[in-house]
């Protein structure tokens, strides 16, 4: 059984061409990896948890990557870098939210954990999911699935498209920088990237540049090119301050306290 998975998948992944094209590819390979399965019966218990946690997944997960990929490609805006990169970075924050609410399993996963793994990932088991029926797949065939195989593709495709998104918002991020008109920098920045992340984005939120009308692309790009630093994707940066379990303003806080106690000592200098 397992010569006849290998050999599907060598065979078929090579004529992928685009996310369309993709996700037919992944459906012929689903199609197949089912007919096997109803077929043929598994040796042991331990054969048909390592399917259903690891193989089938594997597959499983790149046709939901490139169904997402398809979609989020088919209502892209196409606008400015700015819209297309609020866009991608709200696609990230939701992939944030899928790993925070699924937290239980994916430590469980993740870690490596075995001890509940015939009760996830056996066929016509009754076992309740970790934190209740919302991550069950409505769909799936009772003959061909368990309780968790599909929240394990869905946590590999989600990897996969942190990864296509990151790809996407540096790429839009590096031609807004080459776009962009800057002087030779006579001043190179010296603090911390997510430093100058959080100042632009509090100047950003103040609408301090061009009426309010200026972005957080432009803004950074101008700002990254004056002072001769490279930020990255800013989107990213910004939500890891405010996913701060902490201070989100530590850079603001520091630069007011700092500026007090100079007045504070000029002062004392002028009396």
């Amino acid at each position: 059984m397992m010569a006849q998975i290998n050999s599907i998948w060598s065979g078929e992944v090579n004529k992928v061409n685009g996310a369309k094209r993709s996700i037919e590819c992944c459906k012929i390979i689903m199609q197949k990896l089912r007919q096997i399965i109803l077929s043929q019966e598994f040796k042991s218990n331990d054969d048909e948890i390592e399917f259903f946690k690891t193989i089938k997944p594997r597959f499983h997960s790149h046709l939901l990557f490139y169904l997402k990929v398809y979609n989020i490609e088919l209502n892209r805006p196409t606008g400015s870098k700015s819209d297309q990169s609020e866009y991608l970075a709200k696609e990230f924050y939701k992939l944030r939210l899928f790993f925070e609410s699924h937290a239980a399993f994916y430590h469980y996963y993740r870690s490596g954990e075995t001890f509940l793994d015939e009760q996830y990932f056996l066929r016509h088991n009754n076992a309740t999911p970790i934190g209740g029926v919302q991550f069950l797949y409505i769909d799936a065939d009772p003959n061909f699935s368990t309780v968790y195989d599909y929240q394990v593709a869905k946590i590999l495709a989600n990897q996969l498209l942190s990864g296509y998104l990151n790809d996407e918002l540096s790429a839009i991020e590096l031609n807004t920088e080459m776009e962009v008109t800057t002087i030779k920098p006579v001043l190179s920045w010296s603090g911390s990237k997510v430093a100058l992340a959080e100042l632009l984005y509090a100047l950003y939120a103040s609408g301090v540049f061009n009426n309010t009308q200026a972005d957080i692309k432009t803004i950074s790009a101008y700002f990254c090119g004056m002072f001769n630093v490279k930020i990255g994707n800013i989107y990213k940066v910004f939500e890891e301050i405010r996913l701060r379990k902490k201070n989100r303003t530590a850079f603001l806080d520091s630069l007011r306290h700092n500026l007090i106690q100079r007045m504070d000592r000029d002062d004392e200098q002028a009396l």
